[in-house]
């Protein structure tokens, strides 16, 4: 009879652990968790953007640490529109290197982008400690994958207030190593669908996905260049973003928040782009 309960005991224990490994609310609060808990946080960065017959991607870096040191490096380094942005408690330094210009402002209260504005959540408000629950409505694991080799969870996140979005989350991290949502109407969710297949099959071609890199984030320079609004509520959109070589409390120094500006480059109370968008206009 003891044997018995005790059998009892552990298919119970083995079915509450199976349980919450397939609920979604329980996966994404353990995330919640460890992003929370994080005192610094570093990861390579690609967002890729995919309409009907057109993907463009965008590399780039994001380091943080406890509470608002933050140093963020956006788009290709040869590009003029490269940026890199770094605060810490004093300052906060906007650079457009390639145009020569930066600014030096005191830092706001959160230095990170804010993704809950726009109904959505993203790393960046996992590690502010943003009130995420505010914008979900609905977690579910749609699925269990590999990701790069690594099992993860794929979990969907709906709203009302704003896109459905997806999370591919470590089992054994709870770090999220991607992510997409959908932005516009009519066919997006079939769109997303589409583009995370195809961004699943660029991960297995790292290399291939790489050399199409500068060309595509010369084709997104191009397109807005030209004029045309990458946030057009009346078309589709998916976006992905892939989080590589993440690391956690991995140490970060001071010295990686400190700006020092390039040979030549000036302080400006406002970037100047026009210089930038006359670049593209003559490619």
């Amino acid at each position: 009879m003891r044997r018995w309960s005790m059998w009892l005991m552990v298919v119970g224990a083995v079915s509450t652990a199976q349980a919450q490994e397939t609920d979604g609310r329980v996966i994404l609060e353990r995330v919640i968790e460890v992003y929370g808990s994080a005192e610094d946080y570093r990861a390579e960065t690609l967002l890729s953007m995919v309409r009907p017959q057109r993907v463009l991607i965008m590399p780039g870096r994001l380091a943080f640490r406890r509470p608002n040191w933050v140093r963020q490096h956006i788009g290709p380094p040869s590009r003029w529109s490269h940026q890199v942005v770094i605060a810490n408690p004093t300052h906060r330094f906007h650079s457009f290197p390639n145009l020569g210009q930066y600014t030096k402002k005191t830092p706001p209260e959160r230095v990170l982008d804010d993704g809950l504005a726009m109904g959505m959540f993203t790393v960046e408000d996992l590690l502010a400690g943003a009130d995420v629950w505010s914008v979900v409505d609905e977690v579910v694991l749609e699925r269990r994958a590999h990701y790069y080799g690594k099992p993860v969870y794929v979990l969907r996140v709906e709203s009302t207030k704003g896109p459905i979005q997806w999370f591919w989350v470590g089992e054994d991290d709870y770090l999220v190593h991607k992510m997409a949502w959908t932005m516009g109407k009519g066919d997006a969710e079939r769109l997303v669908h589409e583009a995370v297949d195809e961004m699943s099959r660029a991960d297995e071609l790292e290399g291939a996905a790489k050399a199409r890199e500068e060309k595509a984030a010369e084709d997104i320079h191009r397109w807005v260049g030209a004029g045309y609004s990458v946030m057009d509520p009346a078309t589709d959109f998916a976006w992905t973003i892939r989080y590589k070589n993440v690391a956690i409390n991995s140490g970060l120094p001071d010295s990686l928040f400190r700006y020092d500006p390039r040979p030549g480059e000036a302080r400006v109370d406002e970037i100047d782009m026009s210089e930038g968008w006359a670049q593209v206009a003559r490619e």
